[in-house]
């Protein structure tokens, strides 16, 4: 028996990527934030989140993931920060 669809808008979980899941709640936020916010959180996922883990399951999305990409991309800061001076 199929789940039924809200609006076309229906994703299998098994098979939803994180870059599914976060299009999907910028989507839902955009009108319970302000512009700005909205702004910075879609430039966060897309600039940051999507490229370095949007590919992955988000079923099968593990904290070792999370913190392997956190601690890269504050690696990268780092550096950033120091070509700079």
């Amino acid at each position: 028996m199929s789940p039924p669809l809200a609006g076309g808008s229906y994703l299998e979980p098994r098979k939803t990527t994180l870059a599914d899941f976060l299009g999907r709640w910028l989507d839902h936020i955009k009108s319970q934030v302000s512009p700005k916010t909205y702004e910075r959180y879609s430039e966060l996922v897309n600039k940051n989140i999507i490229p370095a883990m949007g590919a992955l399951q988000l079923s099968r999305l593990k904290p070792a993931q999370i913190s392997d990409a956190y601690a890269k991309a504050l690696s990268g800061a780092a550096r950033t920060k120091k070509l700079a001076v």
